[in-house]
């Protein structure tokens, strides 16, 4: 949802087809790392374990370069280190449910994606399309269990 509006839209739709669901809509925007923490503090002050978490952000292709609030190219830290900073954050809550899950979409371009640590904020030469296929390499990185994770299975 890009809005609360449509989150309220969305959530009427549910509990009309399911009258009995539990539906909240929050604000978050994941490209101003305030916003992230906010939500996930109002999350973590609930108290309740987290059963999935579904990281889903998709800026694409602004066609001139644009930063964060925090000052990260907008694809970068809309699409990968706003989910990373929310999820890392939130990983108390499924930590304590039974069979919690975090996905991470990407996209077909992550295979068109590089990762330059030495041009990560796309200050010169600003790509649409390099700078979303960076992010969502970035996403499949998170998204990657560590051998020690796979050990553990």
């Amino acid at each position: 949802m890009r809005t609360v509006a449509k989150g309220e839209q969305a959530r009427a739709e549910i509990l009309r087809a399911h009258p009995a669901a539990q539906v909240e809509v929050r604000r978050i925007d994941l490209a101003d790392l305030a916003s992230v923490q906010e939500f996930a503090d109002a999350l973590i002050a609930g108290g309740r374990p987290l059963d999935m978490l579904l990281n889903n952000a998709g800026v694409m292709f602004p066609p001139v370069r644009h930063e964060t609030a925090d000052g990260f190219e907008l694809q970068l830290g809309g699409n990968f280190l706003g989910p990373f900073a929310l999820t890392v954050r939130l990983l108390p809550l499924p930590l304590q449910a039974p069979a919690a899950r975090v996905v991470t979409m990407s996209s077909g371009m992550a295979a068109r994606g590089t990762i330059d640590f030495d041009g990560l904020n796309w200050q010169r030469g600003y790509d649409p399309a390099g700078a979303y296929g960076r992010s969502k390499l970035a996403d499949l990185l998170l998204s990657r269990p560590t051998k020690r994770a796979r050990r553990a299975r």
